[in-house]
């Protein structure tokens, strides 16, 4: 199956800090579960016509093309009051929307939040999930990938 959004189109528009694209990840799963959650919650047409434009810009915009189409449909649909449409596109939202977190979440990213090397205690990580696993544009993380902390001692190899 073809990816949900297009990271490339992400490095294109944000640089390729890994990072950066971690967090525009993650501000745009949160961005489409809440227009999930508003558009499947409500019964005003116009709410649910303006969540879906504004689902179909962002979903645009990072190349979440089946996404955006499926926005797109729910926008018309609730621009002519379809309500067996908006019922029926219910189910192809709710998809996109899993395989777009899916695809976000799929991704280690290791961040270090406290050195405690000068006290001989090692480094202690917080592990983000965002993005895919691929670290090619990280070599940080392709380091860190292969290391695991054992017993206080940083890089011990696994």
């Amino acid at each position: 199956m073809s990816q949900a959004y297009d990271r490339a189109k992400l490095a294109e528009l944000f640089g390729d800090d890994c990072r950066t694209l971690a967090e525009v990840e993650r501000e745009f799963l949160d961005t489409a579960r809440a227009a999930e959650r508003e558009i499947t919650g409500t019964d005003d047409l116009a709410a649910i016509a303006r969540v879906a434009h504004r689902l179909k810009g962002a979903s645009g915009m990072i190349g979440a093309d089946a996404l955006c189409r499926v926005a797109d449909g729910v926008e018309r649909a609730a621009n002519v009051a379809d309500r067996p449409g908006l019922r029926r596109l219910h189910g192809a939202l709710s998809e996109e929307v899993r395989r777009v977190a899916e695809q976000a979440e799929s991704v280690v990213i290791a961040i270090p939040v406290s050195s405690r090397a000068e006290r001989g205690c090692g480094f202690t990580f917080e592990v983000q999930q965002f993005g895919k696993k691929d670290f090619s544009r990280c070599p940080e993380l392709q380091a860190l990938s292969r290391r695991v902390v054992v017993g206080g001692d940083p890089g011990v190899e696994k």
